[in-house]
């Protein structure tokens, strides 16, 4: 009798433990993946949740197929230094990070682990891929181009102040892509008649006597170089130029949000969700070498009428008929 009681209760317990046993057996092996992102989870948890969200759709859910290990930056390069290695330590299959900047610190650390980049702005200029179409190392990602449509804001612009003959062009002096960017935005200017005037901003104490000399020589308008600097002075531009009744336009639509007349940008949601497949096919076995950098064509063109009125600017029916949002 006691030992069919024992022989009872061992089964009990192995029917408990059973599915406790698996799931552990599921934790150990579940791939890892690491995001390192550059900057706070205030500003952009949102983008990870993009990368989530694609990555569930492809069957891959945070704790159960994969194991998710997501870090800050808080915008410290020397910061993120230390959240990628600590990151690193720990063997993910692969690291993810924001940008293709970021690449540059990640890669003395991770040797032959892929790296996946979720905003590329010019990842063959700046050397971390050998070309877009066969990016040759352990590096690959998305990329918005989104120093390319300095031109295509500069006409924005343009077209909703028609004589505008002044811009001035910010960007920060230690970018090593700023002068290929002013290069193209002044001959854009040139062709429509506009002179641009590069305008040197290293920090937010730079921004007040920038624009006091922008307005003493008659800047109408500005626009900047997408970098993270102008990202996290949006609400610092934005007043500025109002104050200075300068029309301005930005690279992410939280510019038009934080009171810019205009934002010309690629959907970097979109950007960081469609990464979710390059995550997919390197768990499946697929090597960064061979995985083409994949150039986004989503943009989104938001308008800012409430300040449209504070300059007492008429958006023309031309600019309303191509936004994707408008803030009254």
């Amino acid at each position: 009798m006691i030992r069919r009681r024992r022989m009872i209760l061992a089964g009990l317990a192995s029917a408990i433990l059973q599915p406790a046993l698996v799931r552990a057996q599921a934790r150990t092996t579940a791939p890892r993946i690491a995001i390192a992102v550059w900057g706070s989870q205030a500003l952009d948890a949102n983008r990870v949740a993009g990368l989530l969200a694609g990555l569930a759709e492809l069957g891959w859910k945070d704790g159960a197929t994969i194991q998710v290990d997501v870090a800050w930056g808080e915008g410290d390069s020397a910061r993120y230094r230390s959240i990628v290695a600590e990151l690193v330590a720990k063997m993910p299959a692969l690291l993810v990070v924001s940008r293709d900047t970021e690449v540059k610190t990640a890669l003395p650390l991770t040797g032959a682990m892929p790296i996946l980049f979720a905003v590329g702005v010019d990842p063959v200029g700046i050397g971390v891929v050998t070309s877009l179409a066969v990016p040759g190392g352990t590096v690959t990602g998305v990329s918005i181009q989104n120093r390319e449509l300095s031109p295509k804001r500069l006409s924005l612009l343009k077209e909703a102040v028609p004589r505008l003959a002044r811009i001035g062009a910010l960007y920060r002096a230690t970018d090593e892509n700023a002068v290929h960017w002013l290069k193209i935005t002044t001959e854009q200017g040139k062709g429509r008649g506009v002179q641009v005037v590069p305008v040197p901003i290293d920090g937010r104490e730079d921004l007040v006597p920038a624009f006091a000399a922008m307005a003493k020589q008659k800047t109408r308008a500005i626009l900047n170089i997408p970098d993270r600097l102008f990202f996290e002075l949006r609400k610092d531009l934005a007043d500025l130029s109002l104050k200075h009744g300068m029309a301005s336009i930005g690279g992410v639509q939280e510019f038009a949000d934080s009171g810019a007349l205009l934002s010309y940008a690629p959907d970097v949601i979109s950007a960081w969700r469609r990464l979710a497949t390059y995550v997919d096919r390197i768990l499946k076995g697929a090597v960064p070498a061979k995985m083409p950098v994949e150039q986004l064509n989503v943009f989104e063109l938001v308008v800012n009428l409430r300040t449209a009125r504070a300059l007492k600017i008429q958006i023309p029916s031309s600019i309303l008929l191509q936004a994707t949002r408008v803030i009254e």
